[in-house]
Protein backbone atom coordinates (compact mmCIF):
# COMPACT_ATOMS: atom_id res chain seq x y z
CA UNK A 1 0.00 0.00 0.00
CA UNK A 2 1.14 3.34 -1.04
CA UNK A 3 1.96 6.16 2.21
CA UNK A 4 -1.06 8.03 1.11
CA UNK A 5 -3.34 5.55 1.42
CA UNK A 6 -1.54 4.67 5.14
CA UNK A 7 -1.99 8.47 6.11
CA UNK A 8 -5.69 8.17 5.18
CA UNK A 9 -5.93 5.71 7.98
CA UNK A 10 -3.87 7.36 10.51
CA UNK A 11 -5.37 10.69 10.23
CA UNK A 12 -8.44 10.36 12.25
CA UNK A 13 -6.03 9.61 14.85
CA UNK A 14 -4.72 12.52 15.06
CA UNK A 15 -8.28 14.70 14.90
CA UNK A 16 -9.76 12.56 17.55
CA UNK A 17 -6.77 12.88 20.13
CA UNK A 18 -7.09 14.38 23.74
CA UNK A 19 -6.92 18.01 23.23
CA UNK A 20 -4.71 17.84 26.27
CA UNK A 21 -2.15 15.80 24.93
CA UNK A 22 0.86 17.57 23.62
CA UNK A 23 1.81 17.40 19.89
CA UNK A 24 5.19 15.73 20.83
CA UNK A 25 2.90 13.03 22.27
CA UNK A 26 0.18 12.68 19.39
CA UNK A 27 3.25 12.40 16.81
CA UNK A 28 4.69 9.68 18.60
CA UNK A 29 1.75 8.06 18.57
CA UNK A 30 0.98 8.50 14.67
CA UNK A 31 4.95 7.70 14.21
CA UNK A 32 4.38 4.12 16.19
CA UNK A 33 0.72 3.95 13.99
CA UNK A 34 2.67 4.12 10.64
CA UNK A 35 5.48 1.94 11.74
CA UNK A 36 3.05 -1.03 12.39
CA UNK A 37 1.36 -0.25 9.45
CA UNK A 38 3.49 -0.54 7.13
CA UNK A 39 5.40 -3.34 8.78
CA UNK A 40 2.01 -5.21 8.01
CA UNK A 41 1.96 -3.91 5.06
CA UNK A 42 4.75 -5.40 4.15
CA UNK A 43 4.89 -8.65 5.89
CA UNK A 44 1.77 -9.51 4.18
CA UNK A 45 3.02 -11.13 1.41
CA UNK A 46 5.81 -12.54 3.12
CA UNK A 47 3.70 -13.95 5.55
CA UNK A 48 1.68 -15.62 2.55
CA UNK A 49 4.89 -16.56 0.78
CA UNK A 50 5.82 -18.36 3.63
CA UNK A 51 2.58 -20.46 4.46
CA UNK A 52 3.03 -21.34 1.40
CA UNK A 53 6.86 -22.30 1.33
CA UNK A 54 6.03 -24.52 4.86
CA UNK A 55 3.43 -26.01 3.08
CA UNK A 56 5.95 -27.04 0.35
CA UNK A 57 8.28 -28.55 2.69
CA UNK A 58 5.56 -31.06 4.63
CA UNK A 59 5.94 -34.62 3.38
CA UNK A 60 3.56 -35.28 0.51
CA UNK A 61 4.05 -38.89 1.43
CA UNK A 62 0.27 -40.26 3.13
CA UNK A 63 0.51 -42.02 6.32
CA UNK A 64 -2.27 -44.07 5.23
CA UNK A 65 0.18 -45.37 2.41
CA UNK A 66 2.77 -45.91 5.30
CA UNK A 67 0.70 -47.66 6.95
CA UNK A 68 0.01 -50.00 4.19
CA UNK A 69 3.64 -50.52 3.63
CA UNK A 70 4.00 -51.79 6.73
CA UNK A 71 1.18 -54.03 6.53
CA UNK A 72 2.44 -55.49 3.13
CA UNK A 73 5.84 -55.94 4.78
CA UNK A 74 4.72 -57.74 8.08
CA UNK A 75 2.67 -60.00 5.48
CA UNK A 76 5.87 -60.65 2.84
CA UNK A 77 7.91 -61.51 6.20
CA UNK A 78 5.81 -64.13 8.04
CA UNK A 79 4.67 -61.55 10.46
CA UNK A 80 2.61 -64.05 12.47
CA UNK A 81 5.85 -66.21 13.49
CA UNK A 82 8.09 -63.08 14.23
CA UNK A 83 9.69 -63.10 17.94
CA UNK A 84 7.53 -59.77 18.76
CA UNK A 85 5.13 -58.19 16.52
CA UNK A 86 2.82 -56.23 19.32
CA UNK A 87 0.54 -53.95 17.55
CA UNK A 88 1.63 -55.57 13.83
CA UNK A 89 -1.16 -58.08 14.41
CA UNK A 90 -4.79 -56.19 14.89
CA UNK A 91 -6.05 -55.44 11.13
CA UNK A 92 -7.88 -52.21 12.60
CA UNK A 93 -4.71 -51.18 14.28
CA UNK A 94 -3.94 -47.81 12.82
CA UNK A 95 -1.68 -46.00 14.97
CA UNK A 96 1.42 -47.76 13.52
CA UNK A 97 3.87 -45.42 16.06
CA UNK A 98 3.22 -47.28 19.05
CA UNK A 99 3.83 -51.04 16.75
CA UNK A 100 6.69 -52.78 18.28
CA UNK A 101 9.94 -51.68 16.19
CA UNK A 102 8.78 -48.76 14.92
CA UNK A 103 8.64 -45.10 16.12
CA UNK A 104 7.58 -42.25 14.07
CA UNK A 105 8.34 -38.65 14.52
CA UNK A 106 5.63 -35.67 15.76
CA UNK A 107 2.94 -38.98 15.66
CA UNK A 108 2.68 -38.92 11.90
CA UNK A 109 5.13 -40.40 9.46
CA UNK A 110 7.22 -43.56 10.36
CA UNK A 111 11.08 -42.57 10.49
CA UNK A 112 12.78 -45.90 12.60
CA UNK A 113 11.95 -49.36 12.07
CA UNK A 114 14.10 -51.39 14.45
CA UNK A 115 13.70 -55.13 14.08
CA UNK A 116 16.92 -57.27 14.62
CA UNK A 117 16.99 -60.79 15.09
CA UNK A 118 13.20 -60.79 15.17
CA UNK A 119 12.65 -64.29 13.34
CA UNK A 120 11.64 -62.53 9.88
CA UNK A 121 11.08 -64.88 6.95
CA UNK A 122 11.13 -63.82 3.51
CA UNK A 123 11.16 -61.21 0.92
CA UNK A 124 11.05 -56.78 1.55
CA UNK A 125 8.08 -56.28 -1.04
CA UNK A 126 8.28 -52.85 -3.43
CA UNK A 127 5.85 -51.18 -1.50
CA UNK A 128 8.29 -50.92 1.20
CA UNK A 129 10.01 -47.79 -0.67
CA UNK A 130 6.74 -45.87 0.46
CA UNK A 131 8.48 -45.21 3.86
CA UNK A 132 10.26 -42.68 2.58
CA UNK A 133 10.36 -40.68 5.51
CA UNK A 134 13.00 -43.29 7.49
CA UNK A 135 15.80 -42.48 9.19
CA UNK A 136 17.15 -45.50 11.04
CA UNK A 137 16.79 -48.88 9.55
CA UNK A 138 17.75 -52.28 11.60
CA UNK A 139 16.27 -55.43 10.11
CA UNK A 140 20.15 -57.16 11.15
CA UNK A 141 20.61 -61.04 12.12
CA UNK A 142 17.15 -62.03 10.44
CA UNK A 143 18.51 -64.89 8.64
CA UNK A 144 15.61 -66.12 6.77
CA UNK A 145 15.32 -62.58 5.79
CA UNK A 146 15.80 -62.89 1.86
CA UNK A 147 15.87 -62.17 -1.78
CA UNK A 148 16.59 -58.70 -3.43
CA UNK A 149 15.91 -55.24 -2.29
CA UNK A 150 13.25 -52.96 -3.78
CA UNK A 151 14.62 -50.08 -5.50
CA UNK A 152 13.86 -47.17 -2.76
CA UNK A 153 14.31 -43.52 -2.73
CA UNK A 154 15.74 -42.90 0.64
CA UNK A 155 16.53 -39.59 1.08
CA UNK A 156 16.37 -39.21 5.21
CA UNK A 157 18.27 -41.96 6.23
CA UNK A 158 21.33 -41.72 8.91
CA UNK A 159 21.58 -44.96 9.60
CA UNK A 160 21.18 -48.48 7.70
CA UNK A 161 21.77 -52.18 9.35
CA UNK A 162 20.85 -55.37 7.25
CA UNK A 163 23.59 -57.50 8.27
CA UNK A 164 24.27 -60.91 10.09
CA UNK A 165 27.18 -59.45 12.13
CA UNK A 166 30.93 -59.42 11.77
CA UNK A 167 31.03 -62.22 13.70
CA UNK A 168 28.63 -64.67 11.66
CA UNK A 169 30.21 -67.59 10.17
CA UNK A 170 27.63 -67.73 7.77
CA UNK A 171 25.59 -65.42 5.30
CA UNK A 172 22.15 -64.00 5.26
CA UNK A 173 19.97 -64.13 2.45
CA UNK A 174 19.60 -60.95 0.93
CA UNK A 175 20.53 -61.25 -2.64
CA UNK A 176 21.04 -58.75 -5.62
CA UNK A 177 22.24 -55.45 -6.41
CA UNK A 178 22.59 -52.69 -3.24
CA UNK A 179 19.89 -50.22 -4.32
CA UNK A 180 21.76 -46.99 -4.75
CA UNK A 181 18.22 -45.28 -2.55
CA UNK A 182 19.99 -47.24 0.52
CA UNK A 183 22.85 -44.77 0.34
CA UNK A 184 21.58 -41.15 0.63
CA UNK A 185 24.33 -38.54 1.38
CA UNK A 186 22.76 -38.07 4.70
CA UNK A 187 24.37 -41.62 5.89
CA UNK A 188 26.27 -42.00 9.02
CA UNK A 189 26.05 -45.64 9.28
CA UNK A 190 26.06 -48.38 6.82
CA UNK A 191 26.49 -52.48 7.23
CA UNK A 192 25.56 -54.92 4.90
CA UNK A 193 28.06 -57.53 6.20
CA UNK A 194 27.66 -61.36 6.04
CA UNK A 195 25.09 -61.04 3.40
CA UNK A 196 24.95 -61.96 -0.87
CA UNK A 197 24.57 -58.28 -1.95
CA UNK A 198 26.06 -59.24 -5.48
CA UNK A 199 26.91 -55.49 -6.53
CA UNK A 200 26.89 -52.43 -5.40
CA UNK A 201 25.62 -49.40 -7.04
CA UNK A 202 27.37 -48.05 -10.21
CA UNK A 203 27.10 -44.41 -9.20
CA UNK A 204 29.70 -42.48 -7.44
CA UNK A 205 29.36 -42.80 -3.22
CA UNK A 206 28.79 -39.02 -1.35
CA UNK A 207 28.97 -39.75 2.38
CA UNK A 208 30.36 -36.76 3.42
CA UNK A 209 29.48 -37.97 7.06
CA UNK A 210 29.24 -41.83 7.46
CA UNK A 211 31.41 -42.56 9.89
CA UNK A 212 30.99 -46.63 9.47
CA UNK A 213 30.75 -48.23 6.35
CA UNK A 214 30.85 -52.15 5.52
CA UNK A 215 29.74 -54.72 2.74
CA UNK A 216 32.30 -57.31 4.35
CA UNK A 217 31.55 -60.82 3.25
CA UNK A 218 29.20 -60.79 0.71
CA UNK A 219 31.32 -62.27 -2.29
CA UNK A 220 29.90 -58.99 -4.35
CA UNK A 221 31.73 -58.89 -7.66
CA UNK A 222 32.21 -55.97 -10.18
CA UNK A 223 33.57 -52.43 -9.17
CA UNK A 224 33.21 -50.50 -5.73
CA UNK A 225 32.34 -47.29 -6.96
CA UNK A 226 34.78 -44.18 -6.54
CA UNK A 227 34.11 -42.30 -3.11
CA UNK A 228 33.92 -38.71 -2.55
CA UNK A 229 35.55 -37.19 0.18
CA UNK A 230 35.00 -37.84 3.84
CA UNK A 231 36.26 -36.67 7.33
CA UNK A 232 34.31 -38.42 9.70
CA UNK A 233 35.20 -42.23 8.50
CA UNK A 234 36.40 -44.25 11.12
CA UNK A 235 35.52 -47.74 10.52
CA UNK A 236 35.48 -49.36 6.47
CA UNK A 237 35.64 -52.84 5.32
CA UNK A 238 34.92 -54.13 1.73
CA UNK A 239 36.94 -57.67 2.62
CA UNK A 240 36.16 -60.45 1.36
CA UNK A 241 34.25 -59.53 -1.87
CA UNK A 242 35.77 -59.75 -5.14
CA UNK A 243 35.90 -55.88 -6.00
Amino acid sequence: RDLFSLYTRVEPLLTTAPKKMSRFFTLLALVSVVAVLVATSSAEPLLRGGAVAVTELVDKVDPVTELQALRDFYNSTNGPSWTSNQGWTDPDATDVCDWFGVSCRDGTHVTNLILPNNNLRGSIVSSFGALANLEYLDLSQNQYLAGNLPSVNFTKLLHVDLSMGMSSFYRGSLTGPVPAGLLPSTLLFFDLSSQQFSRMPNAALDLPNVTRFTVHNNGMGGYFPSWMSTTSLTYFDIGNNQF
